[in-house]
């Protein structure tokens, strides 16, 4: 386990109250200001497990963004930056399908 805070120990009225996240690998709950910023790909990374967007297929960070940015609170421009990101990844996606 990380030094950062373990979330596994919160009461479920303690997530509620503090927002928290899901990981989309380990799928365990934690508190955005207990994670740091991946360098690559700007996610969180996963206090428990250290996984972010890099760790995931293409096919699952389109799904993971397209989430976050269909059911999050944030600002326009960040969806947009986000929205762009979502349709590169699903240009590389078709191109590595089609050997290109």
């Amino acid at each position: 386990m990380s030094e950062k805070m373990s979330t596994t120990k919160m009461s479920e009225e303690e997530k509620l109250l503090a927002g928290y996240f899901v990981c989309f690998k380990c799928l365990r709950l934690f508190i955005p200001s207990t994670a740091s910023e991946c360098s690559e790909c700007g996610w969180l990374k996963c206090p428990e497990c250290d996984a972010c967007l890099c760790s995931l297929s293409k096919e699952a960070q389109i799904a993971a963004l397209t989430v976050y940015i269909s059911h999050a609170i944030i600002p326009p421009r960040e969806v947009l930056w986000w929205y762009e990101r979502i349709k590169k990844i699903g240009e590389e996606l078709i191109r590595e399908r089609e050997g290109k």
